[in-house]
């Protein structure tokens, strides 16, 4: 328990205002998934121009997790196969990432990171059994 307690010092000494702002092609592409009347091909288009973000989605849809039955190779077919909602997990995950990993100490990289997905996920249960909310938006909220 102590290093829990530890760990939430250590967030609260920490300067955010030093943070980076999101890059604008994350921005895009969060902009578009969070319209429910997304038009499937502009998306693409602006995944594409992202490539450290494609291959993220291309190597999540190929994961153990979603086991396609053949290989996915394109992002038309990943986005198809992950869904929105997962689209917008890791557009937003891995633009922070992406975003922090290279102005920050390595602890407070991983101290984020952890803390965040724990806040995230926190929110999600929350809004899966105590609220009239998404849990996939309380998730990304979080």
């Amino acid at each position: 328990m102590s290093s829990l307690k530890n760990n939430a010092l250590d967030i609260n000494k920490m300067d955010f205002s030093t943070l980076p702002t999101m890059p604008a092609s994350a921005m895009r592409v969060l902009s578009l998934v969070f319209n429910e009347d997304v038009d499937i091909n502009q998306l693409i288009d602006t995944i594409k121009q992202d490539i450290a973000l494609t291959s993220e989605i291309i190597k999540v849809a190929n994961s153990p997790i979603y086991r396609p039955i053949d290989p996915i190779e394109n992002i038309g077919n990943a986005i198809i196969h992950l869904g929105l909602d997962q689209i917008k997990k890791i557009a937003l995950t891995t633009s922070v990432v992406n975003t922090i990993e290279n102005k920050l100490s390595e602890e407070n990289y991983f101290l984020i990171l952890s803390y965040s997905m724990g806040t995230a996920t926190a929110a999600q249960i929350l809004a899966e059994h105590a609220f009239e909310v998404n849990p996939e938006t309380a998730f990304l909220i979080g």
